[in-house]
């Protein structure tokens, strides 16, 4: 019988011989063009048969409709194109530091949808689901994150979601990690040999001097606790960008020894960069000259 052309059903074979007492398998094909629901009744002309064999087949046309979203660097629901590369920035971040963005995969079709990421091994980009099943007329919420633990460059790094008997989505991923681009006058001081301290002498002392030399405010932390030998006269502070700020160190040896400590500061509360001091606590000589020696 003659088909609508919205389907096509094949038979293999199309035509043959059955030997007596005996049967013959034939295969039916069925491939909708259309979304709808298809019924028809088969003949099958049997030589010397006074009517055709009829054989009734049904079947349903579906598509798969699907799509997927994913939130930008300034927080903008954007749609991305199947079967094309699309541009994806994660944007610039500080080392230690975190981005997440949401990809939405939506399936607006009446049956599951299936779906499948691939990427290569980076240890800095991380899914949050690799794969799963998206229900008729929902959502589902997947996290790409951003974590890197050094400075990195991250360019064109193509991950792949493939739905199932549906469209191939491309993303090629961009993204950048560094420290803050503070620079200090010195990274080491030795205050050499010192007089023990007591009350009311002079106070060896040195300057340290941060410069921001970012695009952004650095908020810095000084992570050293004062002591009785060594005293730093900052806690916390931010520093704009362009600007430097003078942090002074004072050395008071309270006994005959030699010091050595490390000064430690947080950039942003993620990453630190560290100074070391070091000095020696030494004894006035006093020595007695007798009248003799002084004539």
């Amino acid at each position: 019988e003659k088909l609508a052309p919205t389907a096509s059903v094949t038979f293999t074979p199309s035509q043959g011989v059955a030997p007596p007492n005996s049967s013959t398998a034939v295969d039916i094909t069925f491939s909708p063009h259309s979304e709808e629901t298809y019924n028809y009744t088969l003949l099958c002309k049997v030589r010397k048969a006074v009517t055709p064999i009829t054989c009734n087949v049904k079947g349903e046309g579906y598509t798969t409709h699907d799509s997927l979203r994913a939130t930008t660097t300034d927080g903008v629901v954007t749609s991305i194109q199947p079967g094309v590369p699309n541009p994806f920035s994660l944007g610039n971040i500080q080392v230690n530091g975190k981005i997440t963005r949401k990809l939405i995969l939506s399936n607006q079709g009446r049956y599951n949808m299936d779906y499948k990421w691939a990427m290569p091994v980076h240890p800095f980009i991380q899914l949050s689901q690799m794969l799963g099943t998206v229900l008729p007329d929902s959502d589902s919420a997947i996290e790409l994150t951003y974590a890197p633990t050094k400075e990195s460059q991250l360019q064109d790094h193509k991950i792949t979601c493939k739905i199932t008997n549906g469209n191939t989505y491309t993303l090629n991923l961009n993204a950048a990690s560094s420290v803050p681009n503070v620079s200090l006058s010195w990274k080491e001081y030795d205050f050499g040999p010192c007089f023990v301290y007591v009350s009311g002498s002079d106070i060896p002392s040195v300057v340290l001097t941060m410069v921001n030399r970012d695009k952004q405010s650095v908020a810095i932390d000084s992570l050293f606790d004062n002591k009785e030998h060594l005293e730093v006269d900052v806690s916390s502070f931010v520093l704009p960008p362009g600007e430097k700020r003078d942090i002074r160190v004072q050395f008071l040896p309270r006994e005959v020894s030699q010091y050595n400590e490390t000064l430690t500061f947080s950039l942003n509360d993620l990453t630190t960069v560290s100074v070391d001091i070091k000095g020696e606590g030494t004894l006035p000589k006093v020595e007695v000259l007798s009248k003799r020696s002084e004539e």
